[in-house]
């Protein structure tokens, strides 16, 4: 997969690199990472995704935490063939602490331990038969890789409450310099 390992976290060169993990479908979930990209010119960016195809069709994933835009981390989550999303906005130059959860009712985005606006999404996740990519949008091949490093990568099949995550940030913000 080409991602190589750092002080800090792995390494993805943003043109092909990408790790394949056990999915996590399940109906309440969360995904969380250190973020520091390297490229802010990059759109439709995978952090950890499941995607919903390898083609260029909504609504692309099953779940995932991407960055789009350069700048604006994103939780997708997609119930009844519906994808809804929780969005932020960063500096991703920085090392970022993101937490996207799913709890069976709302998407809540978690940016360096913050909250965001709950996007209410209810139902069970569809399970398109797509794997579970750390560093990757799409499925297979090249095409939206992440360029830059991520760390403390987790995913869970259960939606950590607002405690743990600011837990989970201030347990590990140090290795981040922050």
């Amino acid at each position: 997969t080409g991602a190589t390992w750092g002080a800090t976290g792995r390494t993805f060169d943003g043109v092909d690199d990408g790790i394949v993990v056990v999915n996590l479908h399940k109906n309440r979930l969360t995904l969380e990472a250190w973020v520091k990209s390297s490229d802010i010119t990059q759109t439709y960016r995978g952090i950890v995704t499941q995607r919903f195809t390898t083609a260029d069709a909504d609504p692309y994933h099953e779940y995932g935490l991407t960055v789009e835009f350069a700048q604006t981390p994103t939780m997708h989550v997609t119930t009844g063939g519906v994808r809804k999303s929780a969005t932020g906005s960063i500096a991703l130059t920085s090392w970022t602490h993101l937490v996207g959860v799913y709890d069976g009712s709302n998407i809540t985005l978690f940016i360096n331990g913050i909250a965001g606006t709950p996007v209410a999404c209810t139902g069970d996740i569809n399970d398109y038969g797509q794997v579970l990519q750390i560093g990757r949008y799409y499925s297979s091949g090249t095409g939206s890789t992440f360029a830059g490093l991520e760390g403390e990568v987790r995913g869970y099949s259960r939606a950590l409450s607002a405690i743990e995550v600011q837990r989970n940030y201030q347990a590990t913000k140090w290795k981040y310099g922050l």
